[in-house]
């Protein structure tokens, strides 16, 4: 008798772990299906090269661009020539199999930056060494 009130007594402390598992999985989920329907903004290359934002929008951390007028012989020569085009505040990132390369920013590196002064930036060290060949 003394366990059958034990077993009563503890169910509704099992019954509220489940509970807030079940919570917690469906609130990790959600954020999950949230993070991947943030949209990803296009940044460009111009004629000389040069990786641009665009300037009408607002800033995010990632941006997708073509890599369809680079022209490499091989995805490993397009890789190659990537991975080195970084700076102190921004990565960029060869996604061979889309044929797209991801542009990320470091935003809280220069929180105060704008889309211009971010541009400013790019055009700087792609001036120096140009995204295309």
């Amino acid at each position: 008798m003394k366990n059958s009130i034990r077993n009563l007594m503890a169910m509704p402390s099992v019954l509220a772990t489940r509970g807030m598992l079940m919570t917690t999985c469906f609130m990790l989920l959600a954020s999950l299906f949230s993070f991947s329907q943030t949209p990803v903004l296009s940044a460009t290359i111009n004629e000389q090269g040069i990786l641009q934002l665009p300037a009408d929008q607002e800033l995010m951390e990632m941006y997708e661009f073509s890599l369809a007028s680079l022209n490499f012989p091989t995805d490993e020569a397009l890789i190659d020539f990537l991975s080195t085009k970084s700076s102190e505040y921004f990565i960029i990132r060869p996604n061979t199999g889309e044929g797209k390369g991801v542009l990320v920013l470091k935003l809280y590196d220069q929180p105060e930056w704008t889309a211009d002064d971010w541009n400013a930036h790019l055009a700087l060290v792609c001036n120096e060494h140009p995204i295309k060949q």
